[in-house]
């Protein structure tokens, strides 16, 4: 079986690293301020289980948990799930990530 690629997810804090998690395809991880969240964000504008970010068939998606969440992907406000891309800009309220795929 092959193994899963690890992609990356930088959580910036006035554009500095701040937190790193890897990400493995066909896993799922929910972003959020509740303590199950696989990635936790401290943040007044995030719901307790704010999105996920899962891999399907291997490439990542970002999905909105939470009726009332508003996540956006490099500044716009995602609807439905939306595909990542390597590089892109993940933002929660003032909290930035970035996506990085394997290489």
């Amino acid at each position: 079986m092959k193994e899963p690629m690890i992609h990356k997810l930088t959580i910036l804090r006035d554009g500095k690293e701040e937190q790193v998690h890897y990400l493995r395809t066909h896993d799922e991880f929910v972003v959020g301020t509740s303590s199950s969240a696989h990635i936790r964000i401290s943040n007044a504008e995030a719901a307790p289980c704010h999105c996920e970010i899962y891999a399907p068939t291997g490439r990542f998606y970002i999905k909105n948990l939470d009726a009332d969440a508003e996540t956006r992907v490099n500044s716009q406000k995602i609807q439905s799930p939306q595909p990542l891309n390597s590089g892109d800009f993940i933002q929660i309220g003032y909290v930035t990530m970035v996506y990085l795929k394997a290489e």
